[in-house]
């Protein structure tokens, strides 16, 4: 058995073979000091194993070999080099999508229908709704049928959809009620020369 000591500090036991191998893989130099038991001294391995050390038992270290080649991993549903593939992300379901401004047909009968239910409730107080009701009110009906059919061959054109059933809304509220207050002036008329004529019956100036 041999002791060797690699720093001048440790000592370590290894075999004749295990020696012989430090000295090939250059583990152990010819300045390293050993001792195997009947020296009467540690020394240096060049003056009791010159052998390890000669020309032909030396044998050179091997380079390293080259580095081979990384090849990026594919990321997952990546390209060959490594890179990632970006696809565009689905829509999220509650999402927002693009709606476009509305029609100029929708906000015409939504503002004609306004006007017109406004004028309709303001002909029991005066007489100036009587022309502009029945305008204004054709006038939101006619629009909010245009825009109302423009709308349905388009998905986008929900706004002008709503716009459009309430212009229509309004419109034909204004009407009716334009109709309704014609009717009660034609019946109150009616009613007061039936009044009239009664009277002139009673007091016999009627003959």
């Amino acid at each position: 058995m041999w002791h060797y000591s690699p720093d001048g500090i440790q000592r370590l036991e290894v075999s004749d073979a295990m020696l012989a191998e430090l000295a090939r893989s250059s583990q152990l130099t010819a300045e390293m000091l050993v001792w195997q038991p009947g020296m009467d001294a540690w020394r240096p391995a060049r003056d009791v194993r010159s052998d390890l050390f000669s020309a032909g038992n030396a044998t050179a270290t091997p380079p390293p070999p080259p580095p081979a080649e990384t090849v990026p991993t594919p990321w997952p549903g990546g390209t060959a080099s490594g890179q990632p593939s970006f696809h565009p992300a689905p829509p999220h379901p509650h999402s927002h999508t693009f709606r476009r401004p509305a029609g100029s047909a929708a906000l015409t009968s939504v503002i004609s229908g306004t006007i017109a239910a406004a004028s309709a409730i303001t002909n029991f107080c005066c007489c100036a709704g009587v022309v502009i009701t029945p305008v204004a009110g054709l006038i939101a009906v006619i629009f909010g049928h245009i825009a109302h059919a423009a709308a349905k061959n388009q998905p986008a054109a929900e706004q002008d959809q709503r716009l459009a059933v309430v212009g229509l809304a309004l419109g034909y509220m204004s009407l009716i009620l334009l109709l309704g207050y014609i009717v009660y002036i034609i019946a109150m008329a009616g009613l007061a020369g039936m009044g009239i004529m009664a009277e002139e019956i009673h007091s016999g100036s009627w003959i």
